[in-house]
């Protein structure tokens, strides 16, 4: 007894979305997990009702589709705009400031602290136009120790042993 379907009886269904990062998953009519994928998704399927969803950040959307048997229309997502902490391109609180800042500034060596990993902190003032400030802090061979503006702030110690203070310097 075989177990394979004849390709006639399935349904082919391909996911699109509006970049590589969305995470998309596809439910049956049960709302029963058939597949998820990130940035696509092809797959065969029995004909049917399906409900595609896909997500990025905190940002998702969905759409219902009836698929026949053979190719059926792509199913679309344009790139969803979420919020994040994080100055990317295409996030709901983009800025090309901040992204340029971030950019300019993860590149600046300010202290050596051994080898391997590195850390960056870009904080930034969503409130204010075009307000950031930037504490560049990465281990090993990298910076450590910047504030470039709205000074006083610090995210503080790791482990509770004070690592790095952003307002004095290197603290060894």
């Amino acid at each position: 007894m075989s177990s394979s379907r004849s390709v006639s009886s399935t349904a082919i269904l391909e996911v699109i979305t509006g970049d590589r990062m969305t995470e998309i998953h596809l439910f049956d009519a049960k709302f029963n997990l058939v597949d998820k994928g990130v940035g696509g998704l092809r797959r065969q399927v029995l004909p049917g009702i399906y409900l595609v969803r896909a997500r990025a950040g905190l940002d998702s959307q969905e759409k219902q589709v009836l698929l026949e048997a053979g190719p059926n229309p792509p199913v679309t997502f344009d790139q969803l705009s979420f919020p994040s902490p994080v100055p990317m391109p295409g996030t709901a609180r983009s800025s090309d400031h901040h992204t340029k800042a971030a950019i300019v500034e993860s590149r600046r060596v300010r202290a050596i602290l051994g080898q391997g990993a590195s850390i960056f902190v870009f904080s930034r003032d969503l409130g204010s136009r075009g307000g950031y400030a930037t504490f560049s802090a990465p281990f090993g061979g990298n910076d450590f120790g910047h504030s470039t503006r709205n000074s006083g702030r610090s995210p503080g110690a790791i482990c509770g042993e004070l690592v790095i203070s952003f307002l004095g310097g290197v603290q060894c």
